[in-house]
C-alpha cells in the first residue's frame, strides 16, 4: 500500500517539479530572474518543498520494506559515527558521544542499525524543541552489547506512552 500511495504522490510532484524548471527557464530567458528575485525566491522554496517530500515518501517506503539483514561484523561506534554524520544537529543541541575506548562488535546488518539510530536520534531532536542534550553510549555487557540513546527532552506521558 505504501509503495502505491508513493507512486500515486511522486507524479503529481515530479510534475510540479518540471513545472517550476519550466517556469525558471522562462524567467531566464526573459530576463525577469534579476528584476524579480522575489520569484525566484519562492520557486526555490517549491523547489525544496518537493525535495523534502520526495525525501518523506522515500521514508515511509523504508520503513515498510524489511528485507532480510545481511550480518557482518560490525563496529556499534563506527556505525553511530557513520550515522551522526549524516543528521542535521539542530542549533541548541549538545551531542555526547560515549562510545568507549575499545571497539564494541557485533554481528549485525549495518543498514538496519543505522536505520534504527537515525530515528532514534531524529526523535531526540524533535523531543527538543528549545535544545537540550543527548547522550548514546556504546558500552560492551557480555555477552552482548548495549547502545543507549537517552535526551533531556520532557518524556511522554502515560497516556501518550
Amino acid at each position: 500500500m505504501s509503495t502505491g500511495v508513493a507512486h500515486d504522490l511522486r507524479n503529481p510532484l515530479g510534475a510540479i517539479r518540471n513545472g517550476i524548471f519550466f517556469l525558471k527557464s522562462l524567467l531566464v530567458k526573459a530576463g525577469q530572474i534579476t528584476p524579480e528575485p522575489r520569484v525566484t525566491e519562492y520557486l526555490q522554496v517549491m523547489d525544496d518543498q518537493i525535495t523534502q517530500c520526495d525525501k518523506i515518501i522515500e521514508d515511509l517506503i523504508s520503513f515498510t520494506r524489511i528485507s532480510s539483514p545481511s550480518y557482518m561484523a560490525v563496529n556499534l561506534g563506527e556505525v553511530l559515527k557513520t550515522t551522526l554524520g549524516g543528521i542535521d544537529i539542530p542549533d541548541g543541541i549538545t551531542v555526547n558521544n560515549r562510545f568507549g575506548l575499545k571497539p564494541v562488535n557485533v554481528q549485525a546488518d549495518p543498514d538496519q542499525l543505522s536505520r534504527v539510530f537515525t530515528n532514534l536520534i531524529v526523535n531526540a531532536n524533535e523531543a527538543m524543541v528549545d535544545g537540550g542534550r543527548w547522550t548514546i553510549a556504546v558500552q560492551k555487557v557480555d555477552p552482548m552489547a548495549e547502545v543507549t540513546i537517552t535526551d533531556t527532552g520532557p518524556g511522554m506521558n502515560s497516556q501518550e506512552l
